[in-house]
């Protein structure tokens, strides 16, 4: 339910933008958050692959810990092709300058400038990444305690 908001968000910053603003994408901006993109991808990607499961003695958190990070690698995944997809149509569209679109109701115009809706898809999944990555620290930091905690009351 929380994606479905946050899709309409974007789409509702993608009318305003695209309607209130005359903006336009050039390769620079573009090339740039696709490059953030992929370099928040690969350090994410890193975390969870190199996540060490060493010290965790309960099955029951391990296999836990295992889903919960699974899930995010498959998240990261997705939202990575998408960034992919959207860099991609996006160099298509500026070229063959089929990036912006005008719709005329009665005595209205819309525009409707596609680069930037790929562009707003494009930050939202950095910030999924920034997100995500906060929240695998917290894991780690969160099994530490636990693990120092129990060590503690073996002693």
């Amino acid at each position: 339910m929380k994606t479905i908001f946050r899709f309409l968000f974007i789409i509702f910053l993608f009318l305003i933008i695209s309607n209130l603003f005359p903006v336009k994408i050039d390769d620079f901006f573009i090339n740039t958050i696709f490059t953030v993109a992929g370099i928040m991808f690969s350090v994410g990607l890193g975390l969870i692959v190199t996540f060490s499961f060493a010290e965790i003695k309960n099955k029951k958190y391990l296999h836990k810990i295992r889903d919960n990070l699974n899930a995010v690698r498959d998240s990261f995944l997705q939202y990575f092709t998408i960034v992919t997809f959207c860099y991609v149509i996006d160099y298509y569209l500026r070229k063959s300058e089929l990036y912006l679109t005008t719709l005329h109701i009665s005595k209205y115009e819309f525009n409707f400038n596609w680069s930037v809706f790929l562009c707003l898809l494009i930050i939202y999944s950095i910030i999924y990444f920034i997100i995500n990555f906060i929240k695998i620290q917290k894991l780690n930091n969160d099994i530490v305690d636990k693990v120092i905690n129990e060590d503690k009351g073996k002693v």
